[in-house]
């Protein structure tokens, strides 16, 4: 297959690094939406957490346009540098400087954005970000990537069909959306007019961390990459080998109903929970994610909902630290002091019953959205590859 380079297809723009005194307070006629990293989500672009910055501080090129693929720059994670979305709207906007924009030449947008969603991009990416601490991408990365010579007929086919794809998986992550949402509601319901506080401290009286070591060779132990609970939810997929000579420690040690929270991570990603409903055996902890040892009647499904909760999530931010502009942690006792609600343990169970039965229909839409994905990719590397 001919083959050719993004150099050839597109240009790049580089993203702003703004003042604090350009940046305004609300959107108005003076200002335009400025968009950063975390506003990047899986193929789309969200306008969550958005900030504004002043109309004279931004150039005719740094305003987005329809077919550009904003893509973050640098990132403290490997998981996230590189992540990708095609801009599909008008809204005027701007990008930070974590961001650069693919713009392309010609009429091969929904080919370049396709191509930028592909796990044959993420994989190169990937391998080619630098950085001790903070992943770069630089602007040779991009304009040296391979891909298949620009067809019409044939891109305007493959798009076609990744796009009645990308709305399947599109459909089902908003039944799990609904879902989440149906739990967040039961929540207000049983505790909005709880008055009573306490602090976190009161529902766990130990945060364990464990040790990050890998091993090249393949081995019987495990150990959690930090991906594994950044989301709120636990994904048993995101495991490394430990060292062959590595004696792990029983209390690293992670089982089904355990919490595991995330104590150093991005700004937005740190102090992320997730509950172990399932786990194989032999997977340990690494030093940059807890276990949380609950007290005595506690339930473990109500604590990690309740740390997941928005107020709790920004008390966690605001106690976060660290000198790096993208890598933040929190301390234990920091963590512990968090203000949450004091519930008894009956009314802990009933809601933690709720979640369970919620959480089985979430399991049927998370099968059928993996199998989804995995056409999805498989059609992708059919063709990029």
């Amino acid at each position: 297959m001919e083959k050719t380079i993004v150099k050839k297809l597109a240009s790049q723009i580089r993203g702003v690094s703004y003042k604090p005194g350009d940046l305004h307070g609300s959107l108005d006629s003076e200002s335009v939406i400025l968009l950063r990293a975390n506003n990047i989500d899986d193929g789309k672009i969200n306008f969550d957490d958005v900030v504004y910055v002043d109309k004279s501080k931004v150039s005719k090129e740094q305003y987005l346009r329809i077919g550009d693929v904003l893509i973050c720059a640098s990132s403290g994670s490997k998981q996230l540098v590189g992540k990708a979305a095609s801009v599909d709207f008008d809204t005027p906007c701007t990008f930070g400087a974590f961001c650069k924009v693919i713009r392309p030449i010609g009429d091969v947008a929904d080919y370049l954005g396709t191509y930028f969603q592909s796990s044959v991009y993420r994989r190169k990416i990937a391998e080619l970000a630098i950085g001790a601490n903070i992943n770069n991408i630089r602007n040779e990365h991009i304009d040296n990537l391979e891909l298949p010579k620009y067809n019409p007929e044939t891109a305007r086919k493959t798009v076609k069909i990744v796009g009645s794809v990308q709305r399947i998986i599109d459909n089902r992550k908003k039944e799990l959306i609904k879902l989440d949402e149906l739990i967040k509601a039961r929540y207000v319901e049983l505790f909005g007019d709880v008055k009573e506080t306490c602090t976190v401290g009161d529902y766990i009286k130990a945060l364990i961390a464990g040790k990050s070591l890998a091993g090249e060779a393949e081995c019987k132990n495990k150990v959690l990459k930090t991906g594994a609970a950044s989301f709120d939810f636990f994904d048993a997929t995101q495991v490394k080998n430990l060292p062959l000579d590595y004696e792990p420690q029983e209390e690293h040690l992670v089982n089904k109903g355990d919490i595991i929270i995330s104590r150093m991570n991005t700004a937005e990603l740190t102090g992320a929970a997730a509950y172990v409903w399932d786990v194989a055996p032999r997977v340990y902890l690494p030093d940059r994610l807890w276990k949380a040892v609950l007290h005595e009647e506690c339930n473990p499904i109500f604590v990690w909902q309740m740390l997941i909760h928005p107020s709790a999530k920004e008390q966690i931010r605001h106690e976060c630290s660290g000198t790096s502009g993208s890598m933040k942690n929190i301390s234990k006792p920091g963590m512990l002091a968090i203000k949450v609600k004091k519930v008894p343990v009956e009314l802990q169970d009933e809601f933690a019953d709720f979640v369970k039965q919620v959480d089985k229909s979430k399991v049927v839409v998370q099968k059928a959205l993996a199998e989804t994905q995995v056409l999805f990719d498989s059609l992708l590397q059919e063709y990029f590859g």
